[in-house]
């Protein structure tokens, strides 16, 4: 010890000598340059702070550890005994030393000893230094406090925190024992020593604080003084520190009241009792609403300078920062656009500060969440989504984490977005992103965030992305056992978590309610428990969520018929509603159930008034979602729409008997993310956007498009996400330039009547739920198809309404024929599917044209406009009878809808000349290869590469049919003499002449054509033609600069600009097959061709027959450029012949010679050919529906 005490001896001297000579040297340097500056001493300035301190030092470790001294050592004692005392007196304005210096000399020596020493030895030393003093030790100073705080203050500066704290210790207990436990001077001296510490040292400032409040018992009539308000300021301030929120609310509830009735309610520091009094009660949920506005007043006070007495411009900034943060996290959802100038002015202050602002409520991670979760309430989601994703990649704030936004609550809040935009393949990635920072650390996951992950679960299963099991099903069931604990019990006391407790047992309830996994007596639990959460929770939430609980609970009473109740959760619901803003998709959503309830109750005219809300609530949303520049997305986003319209429309028609104006609503709210893509479309093309930006757009697109087709023909690719992201911030700057003074089409009954070619028939069927009463409710919701039938003549146009039922049937039946032909064009149908295939001709004719067929005699051309999975029907061949069918008596043209005669122009299409392109070299600089040898190659490439499901479906794709078609270069040949144009084949035939052909007036491919017939993938993607060096890119995943990848999906041509193209003829296989896509009409490559704007699509249902197809075609162009005959009538007329077309004749036109002197035919095609040219002359060898019915003309504008 006695080593280590001449260690510290020698250290604090050289400290002293230190410090004396750097002194020395700047009233030198002064003196020197004629500054005088320097020699005019400041009191209490740092340099006298820390002489004080290592005089005061040295003489303690002297006290402590010297007890037998040397001469010289009592010298130095002396002199640092004279020096204490008079930089004590000078820095208290005294002439002279006097016995109160040599008071506080002694105490700033104890208090910053090692605890060795004794009172008594220090004023024995004292007063032996200073006999005339007369000291009388233990009487209370008034400067004491303000010499050892300035000691403690510089001690924590040079990082000597436990001697600092000591001796602060040291000072309230030395004030405690002079002024008197609970006096105000001694409560005074502790606030002091609170206030002087950081945030730093949270639990040495509580338990100097909380210890003097449990000693202090107030007698009667006591009258509190300001010094007990800065007491209890400080106690409320410490425990804030250490989240001991309830007990810092009452700390600053006193202080207020004290300041109050002393200074006034207008007094600045009254005020900010009153703020920090407020603050305490929003974190505890106490009075919200009432608490903001009591910080909204002191935010105006505090910018209009009425506290600038008290403090100075960066404390009041810092002061409006830390307010602001407090109201906007506090600030109700619904609230948001009220404090959007808050929001505004929170901003500035954080680029005021910078990152580094040492505040944890000066935050810019928190603000651009907040910014996220503004245009999340207003509907901006592209806005929402891009600044939540900048809050991501924002550092958390340095100073601390304990108020900052978690990366888990950002990721949360996409997932909200992610289900507001009804992307079900984002939310599930976030989530398993969620799940597995849960695994590895789950401390930042609260209540609310595991309330939000369930409610996002929950949606998963409910939108059928993920399919409800029976292992599912038990574990939300224990899932809502827990969540019931919560919300029975009322252990949720936070408000906004509360609001997702409720939302989530609600949406869990729901879906367990809806399913088969339940048991009756566990549907009945869950009712009772969606009852208490309505009857409880509800009203004391947020008016959008009580909203949404309350319509969530209406619906599943609706579904269970249990409409009287179901009455009264709606009745409240829209009662909240009304006294907020809400998002159109969730009114839309409330409107519609509550039409249907309305009805169901024989109240019509309530139902027609909530379905026209309905309505209006499906435009806003559609005049929104136009500036969704990605077709996936806004298919997505706008299915909510248009299962409301389906819904909303079952009731308008049984109350509106009005067949035009129930027209009218059809043709405005059919296919509805086809109407916003061209209108969206439409704009882009009119040039009032930035061209540098749409064509940024376009190349992240095509990047992302063959990112998506490798992903589903070849494999997947580690750059998916990276681009879709760059896609996604492009977007939303796509969305913020979107014009908004953009006007519309005006879509009426009226503009479509106009439009309507002349002598001809519109069939426009509509699907449709079916609304029904209390009185005899249906098992499950039945839908059917209104069917509107308008004639137009010369003089005349007239409609008719029919009514098809059993509508789920007919689509059922619908794909089963398709996939009989399907099976029949590819030689695989047995006897029973040809059977079945006669069986379901008649049924369908039955159910789908004979109701209407008597409207459309004596017109030739028939427009029809179906509805789901009816868009890929032939409808040419649908009879009581292969040999009578309608397609003999009418020319049939489908059209996704008719009100798409109001988006193209009457007259020709301005382009001219023509593309046509035929046989492709799939495979390029390589040996052609059969398909048994490719596909044992490919076999081992998936094995090697442990497989893609996603490469299941296109295994014909991958493996078998990627061989030449020498027959399309016949055709192309034949096509180029009849138009008059040279025809690209073999490596010529790249993809670039079909990207590049805006110009052109028709388009001719004669090419490999597939679709996902399984529909496991989306057809914007699997949807595609295929081009010279597509065999390569499949093979090996190379795309090239000349070739590319050789694919040419519907998603790449949708965002083509077409609108001079007339005709584009798809002689490919499934060219003109559709999704059936709930908001979509036309999937597929007929889709795209048609946001593309061209007028008129020619394709094949299914797979079409090589040398059928180059013989129909040549008819076609024939009588198309050689007659000048309509695409609709020249088709006609080129199926017609052949069906029709002998042996003697194809043989009089040479198409056996032409065939069999083509190099490239197989020896097995050849042969074939000669077969075929030894049949019977007179035989028709495509008279087989098969052959030309897939055939079909579509006019897209």
């Amino acid at each position: 010890m006695k080593r280590e005490a001449k260690e510290k001896y020698a250290e604090i001297s050289e400290a002293i000598e230190q410090a004396e000579k750097a002194e020395f040297d700047r009233i030198l340097d002064d003196i020197a340059s004629g500054s005088k500056k320097r020699l005019i001493r400041i009191r209490n300035n740092e340099s006298d702070i820390e002489m004080i301190y290592l005089r005061c030092r040295r003489i303690a470790i002297v006290l402590e550890y010297f007890r037998f001294r040397t001469p010289k050592q009592n010298a130095v004692l002396k002199k640092d005994c004279d020096d204490v005392i008079k930089m004590i007196a000078f820095n208290e304005y005294r002439l002279n030393t006097d016995k109160a210096n040599v008071f506080e000399a002694a105490d700033c020596v104890l208090a910053l000893s090692d605890g060795g020493i004794s009172k008594k030895d220090v004023v024995g030393v004292f007063s032996k230094q200073h006999p005339n003093d007369g000291t009388v030790y233990g009487e209370n100073n008034e400067e004491l406090p303000e010499l050892l705080l300035n000691i403690s203050s510089y001690l924590l500066k040079r990082g000597e925190e436990e001697l600092a704290l000591r001796a602060m210790r040291y000072l309230v207990e030395c004030s405690r024992r002079r002024a008197g436990e609970g006096s105000p001077q001694h409560r005074e001296i502790v606030a002091s020593v609170a206030l002087a510490l950081d945030t730093k040292y949270p639990q040495f400032r509580y338990d100097i604080c909380a210890a003097e409040n449990k000693k202090f018992v107030p007698e009667p009539n006591y009258e509190y003084t300001v010094e007990d308000s800065d007491f209890y300021g400080a106690l409320g301030l410490a425990a804030v520190s250490l989240e001991k929120n309830e007990e810092a609310y009452e700390a600053f509830d006193k202080s207020y009241g004290i300041r109050q009735k002393l200074l006034g309610e207008d007094n600045g520091f009254t005020q900010l009792a009153c703020r920090e009094r407020a603050v305490l009660a929003i974190m505890l949920g106490k009075n919200i609403k009432e608490n903001v506005d009591k910080l909204r007043i002191f935010l105006e006070k505090l910018q209009n300078g009425k506290f600038s007495e008290i403090m100075d411009g960066k404390l009041a900034l810092i002061y409006e920062a830390k307010t602001l943060y407090v109201i906007l996290l506090a600030v109700e959802d619904d609230k948001c656009r009220e404090c959007k100038p808050y929001l505004d002015r929170y901003g500035e202050l954080c680029d005021v500060f910078g990152k580094d602002s040492g505040e944890v409520c000066i935050n810019r991670r928190f603000y651009f969440n907040a910014l996220g979760l503004y245009w999340m309430t207003v509907g901006e989601l592209f806005k929402a989504e891009q600044w939540f994703k900048t809050a991501l990649e924002e550092d958390k704030c340095e100073s601390g984490t304990e108020n900052d936004v978690s990366d888990v609550v950002i990721k949360l809040n996409l997932c909200t977005v992610a289900i507001k935009q009804n992307d079900p393949e984002r939310l599930c990635a976030l989530l398993s992103e969620l799940e597995e920072m849960k695994e590895e650390d789950d401390s930042e996951f609260t209540d609310r965030c595991r309330y939000m992950m369930q409610f996002g679960i929950c949606v998963l299963y409910d939108s059928g992305y993920l399919e409800l099991d029976e292992e599912t099903a038990e574990r939300f069931k224990d899932d809502i056992e827990v969540l019931k604990e919560d919300i029975i019990k009322n252990e949720v006391s936070d408000k906004r978590c509360a609001a997702e407790a409720a939302v989530s047992v609600c949406m869990t309830a729901m879906l367990l309610i809806a399913s088969d996994f339940a048991t009756e007596a566990e549907r009945e639990e869950y009712m009772r428990l969606m009852d208490h959460v309505t009857e409880n929770y509800a009203p004391t939430l947020e008016p959008s969520r009580a909203a949404a609980i309350n319509a969530m609970t209406a619906a599943i009473m609706r579904c269970r018929h249990d409409y009287r109740v179901a009455s009264g959760y709606i009745t409240a619901a829209e009662e909240f509603a009304d006294s907020t803003e809400v998002m159109p998709v969730v009114l839309a959503d409330l409107y519609t159930n509550k039409a249907v309830i309305m009805f169901a109750l024989n109240e019509e005219q309530r139902a027609a008034e909530s379905a026209k809300k309905t309505l209006e609530c499906i435009e806003k949303q559609r005049c929104e979602y136009v500036k969704y520049c990605n077709d996936k997305r806004l298919i997505g986003i706008l299915t909510f729409a248009q299962r409301a319209f389906l819904t909303v429309y079952g009731v308008l028609r049984e109350v509106i008997k009005d067949d035009w104006a129930l027209y009218e609503f059809v043709i405005r709210n059919k296919a509805l993310a086809s109407l916003t893509g061209k209108e969206r479309n439409r704009v882009i093309q009119s040039g009032r956007m930035d061209t540098s930006l749409a064509k940024k757009i376009r190349a992240a697109q095509d990047r992302l498009a063959e990112i998506e087709a490798r992903g589903v023909f070849v494999d997947s690719s580690a750059d998916y996400e990276a681009e879709k992201e760059k896609l996604r911030e492009m977007e939303a700057e796509f969305a913020e330039e979107f014009p908004e003074d953009t006007v519309f089409t005006d879509i009426t009954a009226e503009a479509v009547k106009r439009k309507i070619p002349c002598n001809s028939v519109v069939v426009e069927y509509s699907l449709y739920f079916e609304a029904e009463k209390a009185d005899s409710p249906n098992e499950e919701t039945e839908a059917a198809f209104d069917v509107f039938v308008i004639q137009k003549t010369e003089t005349d146009c007239s409609i008719r309404r029919v009514v098809i039922p059993n509508a789920s049937d007919i689509v059922e039946r619908t794909e089963k024929f398709n996939m009989i032909l399907q099976k029949e064009a590819q030689h695989e149908a047995d006897s029973d599917d040809l059977d079945e295939k006669e069986r379901l001709r008649a049924s369908l004719y039955h159910d789908l044209l004979e109701p209407v067929e008597g409207f459309m005699a004596g017109f030739e051309t028939v427009w029809l406009a179906p509805d789901n999975v009816a868009v890929n029907l032939p409808f040419d061949v649908l009879g009581r009878s292969k040999r009578d069918i309608p397609g003999d008596r009418h020319n049939f043209v489908i059209i996704e809808c008719s009100r798409d005669f109001l988006f193209g122009s009457d007259g020709a299409a301005n382009g001219s000349g023509s593309l046509i392109i035929g046989n492709p070299k799939y495979l390029l600089n390589e040996k052609t290869i059969s398909p048994k040898a490719k596909q044992d190659s490919d076999k081992e490439k998936k094995h090697e590469s442990g497989g893609n499901e996603r490469m299941v479906s296109y295994a014909d794709l991958r493996n078998q049919d990627i061989c030449p078609l020498p027959f399309s270069e016949i055709e192309a040949n034949m096509v180029s003499l009849y138009c008059g144009e040279s025809c690209f084949v073999g490596a010529e035939a790249s993809k670039n002449h079909l990207l590049n052909c805006g110009t052109k007036r028709n388009i001719h491919i004669a090419t490999h054509g597939f679709f996902d017939l399984e529909e496991e993938t989306n057809s914007l993607y699997s949807s595609c033609l295929l081009f010279a060096g597509a065999g390569n890119w499949l093979k090996n995943g190379n795309a090239t600069e000349k070739y590319g990848n050789g694919i040419v999906t519907a998603d790449e041509i949708s965002r083509m600009d077409c609108r001079n193209v007339e005709l584009v003829v798809l002689s490919a296989c499934f060219g003109g097959m559709n999704d059936a896509v709930l908001a979509k009409g036309f999937c597929g490559m007929v889709g795209g061709f048609a946001a593309a704007g061209v007028k008129y699509v020619i394709s094949c249902l299914w797979t079409a027959d090589d040398f059928a197809s180059a013989v129909l075609m040549a008819e076609f162009y024939r009588q198309y450029k050689g007659c000048k005959l309509s695409p609709p009538a020249a088709l006609r007329a080129a199926k017609k012949y052949l069906r029709r077309v002998t042996i003697q004749e194809l043989a009089e036109k040479n198409w056996f010679d032409i065939a069999l002197k083509n190099g490239e035919l197989s020896s097995e095609a050849r042969d074939a050919v000669l077969v075929l040219s030894n049949m019977p002359s007179k035989f028709a060898p495509f008279n087989n529906e098969i052959y030309w019915a897939g055939f079909t003309c579509f006019r897209c504008n």
